[in-house]
């Protein structure tokens, strides 16, 4: 199966201004192994205010939230925050 490609919305990809240069290009790598593997559990499932199921994954010490759009084949990054921050 071809990946999936993944996208961030101008909020979320905000962090990027603020992660030092080799932790963006560690976070690019999870992204592209998310669009690799979309069909893997994150580590969290919940529903957003528009009944999507949103999929937490998280690495080191940040918590990617995720939704998966199948029609476009693309992983949608909702959020993006440091780990030791995360709610739901």
């Amino acid at each position: 199966m071809a990946p999936y490609a993944w996208t961030l919305n101008r909020p979320t990809g905000s962090i990027l201004n603020y992660l030092p240069v080799e932790r963006r290009v560690a976070l690019f790598r999870e992204l592209d192994d998310l669009g690799a593997h979309p069909f893997r559990d994150g580590h969290l499932r919940y529903l957003d205010s528009d009944g999507r199921e949103i999929r937490v994954w998280v690495v080191g010490d940040l918590t990617i939230h995720y939704w998966l759009d199948h029609a476009v084949r693309e992983v949608r990054v909702t959020q993006i925050d440091p780990t030791d921050s995360f709610e739901l």
